[in-house]
This record gives structure tokens, sequence and C-alpha cells, in this order.
């Protein structure tokens, strides 16, 4: 109920997930149906702005035909439901609607339980991926500074494992890095760098990766 989701806080989350039993056609009137439903999520947003919200799209109907106009009711709410997510700061987006065959059960409608983990794995990376970018984007405020950024570059030319090691527990140094497979290239170029990377900061957790490509991780009163 609505007292219910007010009592949330900035550091709790709201799941919003539905399917196609929510888009019951009620006298062939998809249209009212389609905004029945985008009417009541979008209530539930705006009594939940305290907090944090992820709202699914509905998967594709695996035990339909294709021409079958459940879809386009479908395709129809999703469009509207991906609009709602990207019109409110506090809402995130899980796309569910073209979510593979293998992860439904073998008459197509509903998911089995190896789609439930799959998504359940969605749901805790885009809590952890947001939790990571608030906490980057708060540190940054905290050590905004007016200092100037037109600074002389110091090269230094020695074993990179002397570096990490000498500059590690320095909370004014940060470390980057990238290999050559982050920008597509066929070969694995400076893979070595991770390697080095990993043995000084260890291998990032679950909770340290921002996205797929981009992990961040900080030392107690450290680098």
């Amino acid at each position: 109920n609505i007292e219910q989701l007010k009592s949330y806080g900035k550091n709790d989350w709201i799941v919003f997930m539905g399917g196609s039993n929510n888009l019951a056609n009620q006298n062939g009137d998809s249209e009212k149906v389609s905004n029945t439903v985008i009417n009541t999520l979008e209530n539930q947003i705006k009594n939940s702005q305290q907090t944090n919200l992820i709202i699914s799209t509905v998967p594709y109907r695996y035990d339909l035909h294709n021409e079958n106009q459940r879809h386009d009711l479908v395709a129809d709410t999703n469009t509207k439901i991906r609009q709602l997510a990207s019109k409110y700061n506090n809402t995130r987006l899980l796309d569910l609607h073209l979510l593979e065959r293998y992860y439904h059960t073998k008459q197509g409608f509903h998911i089995n339980r190896k789609g439930k983990k799959y998504i359940s794995r969605l749901i805790h990376k885009e809590i952890i991926k947001t939790t990571v970018n608030r906490h980057i984007s708060n540190s940054y405020q905290d050590h905004k500074s007016n200092m100037s950024t037109e600074t002389n570059i110091k090269v230094l030319e020695q074993d990179m494992t002397v570096t990490l090691k000498e500059f590690r527990n320095n909370s004014s140094v940060a470390f980057a890095h990238c290999i050559s497979g982050d920008f597509g290239h066929e070969r694995q170029m400076t893979a070595g760098v991770a390697v080095k990377f990993r043995k000084e900061f260890g291998k990032p957790a679950i909770w340290d990766c921002v996205s797929d490509h981009l992990a961040y991780q900080k030392i107690s009163n450290g680098a």
C-alpha cells in the first residue's frame, strides 16, 4: 500500500515487476488496458520518490504466434514503461522484453527457475552499479577543490610493481589502467598490467563493478 511505500528510504530498493497476466485484454480495448497499467505504475513511482526503484518491462510471449496481437500490446506497454524509467531520477529499468527463450518454461509463457536466477542477478547488478556510481559521485563532490589541473606531468620509468607498492597507501594518488580488449582489439595486449593490479589491490568484487567493463576499487586511507 501507499503508506508502506512511503516508509522506505534512500538506502532501500523496491522492484516492480509485471507479466502478461497484468495486461488482460478487457473487451478488446488494448489501449485502455495499457494506459491503466502505466497510470497505476506511475502513481506508485510518484509515491516512492524518497527511495530507489527498479521497474521491469513485460517479457515476450513465446507461447503465442508471432502475428498475435498480444505482442503489439506488450510492445506498446513496454515502450511506455521505458519512458517512465527515463522520466524519474530514482527509477532504473530492468528490460525483460526480449528475455531469451531458454529462460522460459517449455510452454513459453512463464519464466523458469534458470530465468528467475538470471533476473535476480540482473537486479543485484543494477543495485550494485547504482550504489557504486553514487559513491563515486559523492566522493568527487567531497574532494573537489580549486586546484589547477595545469600541472606538469612527471614520467616515471620504473617497474610498475615498484610504483604500485610505493603509492598504494597514498590517499592522494589514484591508479587507472585498461587493456586493449576494452577497446575491442583482437589482441589482448597489456593483460600483464591487470595481473599486477590484481596482486596489489585484489580481484575486483562484484560490488566493485560499475559496469561490464569498469571497476572501481578503494583502499581504506589509501589509493
